[in-house]
């Protein structure tokens, strides 16, 4: 979908040396991962992406501003909706959602953009999505306008469980290969009853994380933060 290409601006908070401070630990964990980047344009894309992370952390120790860069050397550049590691102390605008009330189905929004919602890519069928289909963002329909099939999940009846497609409840949602490794994709399987890799645990209050229920360490998360 359409949307910001760029990376997101720091928060308001982050000061200009912070900024600078950021940015120039994201550099060097680049150096001393030994990761290439591309071109310059790329490389400086990448290091806005890491800042802004960083920033959003701004309030942690030096530690886990450290390890915030770490893993966004070691993440995927994919742009879908990943599993990735929840490290800092509070809780990141990139992990968190707005979900329908459990046992109900509904749109699963990004908190931090609430006019993008989790979904299936607009090539697919979500009424006979493939196995291995990835989970994306798309454009949330408006408030009181029918739901595409292609937003419309249903959620377990307690606080974690299953999340079936709703036009299709024999598919669920799951994590790719069972990795607990940051930039693992989310994606549609048949579902399994009790198998590890298809249980979530949904945020309390109906706003919050998503974490896998396996490895609660991991929440489902918009990669580098952009809206497309």
């Amino acid at each position: 979908p359409g949307g910001s290409t760029g990376a997101g601006q720091p928060p308001a908070g982050c000061s200009d040396e912070q900024k600078a401070a950021a940015a120039a630990s994201c550099g060097q964990e680049l150096e001393r991962a030994r990761v290439a980047s591309g071109t310059e344009e790329e490389r400086a894309a990448f290091i806005a992406d890491c800042v802004f992370d960083m920033c959003a952390s701004a309030a942690a120790g030096e530690d886990v501003r450290r390890r915030v860069a770490q893993q966004a050397v070691a993440a995927e550049a994919m742009r879908d909706v990943e599993v990735r590691r929840l490290a800092v102390a509070v809780e990141h605008p990139d992990m968190l959602w707005v979900v329908p009330a459990p046992g109900t189905e509904g749109q699963v929004a990004w908190a931090s953009h609430r006019g993008w919602c989790m979904g299936l890519p607009l090539d697919s069928d979500p009424l006979d999505p493939p196995v291995g289909t990835k989970l994306v963002l798309q454009p949330c329909a408006p408030e009181g306008a029918l739901v595409p099939d292609g937003l419309r999940f249903r959620l377990p009846a307690s606080d974690f469980g299953q999340v079936r497609l709703a036009a299709n409840p024999g598919k669920c949602w799951d994590v790719g290969g069972g990795q607990a490794t940051n930039g693992t994709a989310l994606q549609l399987w048949d579902c399994r009853d009790d198998h590890p890799d298809m249980q979530f645990t949904m945020p309390a209050g109906l706003a919050g994380p998503i974490r896998w229920t396996t490895s609660p360490e991991m929440c489902a998360d918009v990669s580098q933060g952009q809206e497309r």
